[in-house]
Formats: structure tokens, sequence, C-alpha cells
């Protein structure tokens, strides 16, 4: 049977393409989202001053899936995913403004190969906390990155679900961590999801806080206050401060406080405007 390898590739939606300038291999091997590849960045035009960790390597470097923390290298990233152990590639990352950014990129050596499916509990827990550093890095400035991070590392999570099964004997790590990093995790979506103004999501995202107690709760404060602050744009103000009254000593709260009294203020506002219209109505 004759091979057929293509020539180009493209995701017209990330603006990004390749065409196969060189390659040379024993066996058709690409890397995984979990590979360490060695490969080397040359002939890289209209860079400017864009960041980039791998587009700024003078030399053949190690380059480890899932460690990207600026766009570019997130798209490098998916760029080599999509090539050959042996290829050598020109590739096209398109921009906002001005020219694409071009480069050719060889793939050397890929010395992990693992998959998903193949890693232990702990190895996953791992994998989901180095996503969540991640995300939390690119989020102040790269929100769309850090949702995309946040969500990678939720969805490998669940794929261990029941947690409560789980121990630190026979698995490395126990459910309560499980549980608690996910939490986390939809919480930090959640601030993501405002920004989009998703309101009814970041309130399913943030339903995990219903259910407990109140000890408990002074560990998701953050995931309440998301959730107060859905509810607000969604103008239900009693659920605003309903949720805002789990957490203790609320006043002393700036943030917290301070959507309260705001809550407070419209709730009254738009009584009194219901109020008004009704009075109109009758007579």
């Amino acid at each position: 049977m004759d091979w057929v390898i293509g020539k180009e590739w493209k995701d017209i939606n990330k603006g990004l393409s390749k065409k196969v300038l060189a390659l040379k291999f024993e066996k058709i091997l690409k890397p995984t989202i979990l590979s360490v590849c060695r490969v080397e960045i040359v002939k890289i035009s209209n860079l400017q001053d864009r960041p980039s960790f791998y587009l700024r390597r003078e030399n053949e470097f190690e380059l480890d899936m899932g460690s990207a923390v600026t766009p570019l290298d997130c798209y490098i990233e998916i760029l080599v995913q999509n090539m050959l152990l042996g290829e050598t590639s020109h590739c096209q990352i398109k921009t906002k403004k001005g020219e694409p950014i071009h480069f050719d990129i060889t793939l050397s050596a890929i010395s992990t190969t693992k998959y998903l499916f193949q890693l232990d509990v702990k190895e996953i827990y791992d994998l989901a906390q180095k996503y969540r550093s991640n995300g939390v890095e690119m989020f102040k400035t790269y929100p769309k990155f850090a949702h995309e991070y946040f969500t990678r590392a939720a969805k490998i999570l669940t794929s261990f679900k029941p947690f409560d099964v789980l121990t630190k004997e026979a698995n490395g790590i126990d459910g309560a961590e499980m549980k608690a990093l996910l939490q986390i995790l939809q919480t930090n979506i959640a601030a993501c999801l405002l920004q989009d103004q998703r309101y009814e999501d970041v309130l399913f995202l943030t339903e995990f806080t219903n259910s407990m107690s109140a000890d408990e709760v002074k560990n998701v404060e953050k995931a309440l206050y998301r959730r107060a602050v859905a509810f607000y744009n969604l103008k239900a103000y009693h659920l605003v401060i309903q949720t805002l009254e789990k957490v203790d000593n609320v006043r002393d709260k700036k943030e917290f406080f301070s959507l309260y009294n705001r809550t407070k203020q419209n709730w009254k506002r738009d009584e009194d405007q219901y109020k008004t219209i009704v009075q109109r109505m009758f007579n």
C-alpha cells in the first residue's frame, strides 16, 4: 500500500496554515497533546514586538506540549501537532493587523508519545493543574486562551468521576482533591463567561455552591461572588442578596459589599418604578 502524505494543512478559523518543504522519516509519527518534541524555528518574519517564547529561540529546543502562555505559542503548538516526525514546513499565522507571521519549522524528534487515556489519576490531576496555571497566567491579557485552558483541564478531570471512589493510597490523589480542583476550574471558567455576558452559563457552573455547608462555602467565595454578579446582571436582585448573605462578614469584603449595596439600591429603584406604573394604570 502506498502512503499519500498531504503537503498542505489549514485551519481557516484560527488563521493557521503550513506547507511541507521536506519530509524525512522512517515511520509515520505525529505529536500528541502530551508530547515533548525537538523543534527548530528559522526564517521568522513580521514577528515585531508580539510576545512569543518559541519564536524567539535561536537554536533547536525542546517543546513541551501544553506549556504555551502566549497566543502565538498556542498556535505554534497546534501547528506542531499537525506535523510528522522529520517534517520541515513553512508556516503562516494570520494577524489582526498587517502581514501574517511567517517561519519555517522542523520537527526532529518526539520523545514522548503518551495519550490521555494512558494517564493515571495522579497524572491527570497534575496535567489539569498545569493547564489551570497556564490559564491563570493568561487570563488578564488573553482571556479567550485562558478559557480554553480552564475548559481543557475541567474536561479531563471529569473523566474520572465519580470522585468519591478515589483514594490517596490506591490512586495517588483522593476524591476530595479532585473535586476541589474541579470547583476551582468551574469558578475560573465562570469568570471568563462573565466577560462574554453568558450569565445563565455562569449560574450553571456555580450550582455546586447550593449544596455546600457554611464551612465549605468559605473555600468557594469567588464562585459565590461570580454567581451573585450573574444574578445581578439578570436583575434577579433577591437571589443576589441570598447568595451574598452566604458569605461570612460580607460587610468587611469591599467587592462583595459594594455589589450588595448596588443590588439593594437597584432593587428599591425597580420596585418604586413598578409601583408608579401600577398606580398610573389604576388612576
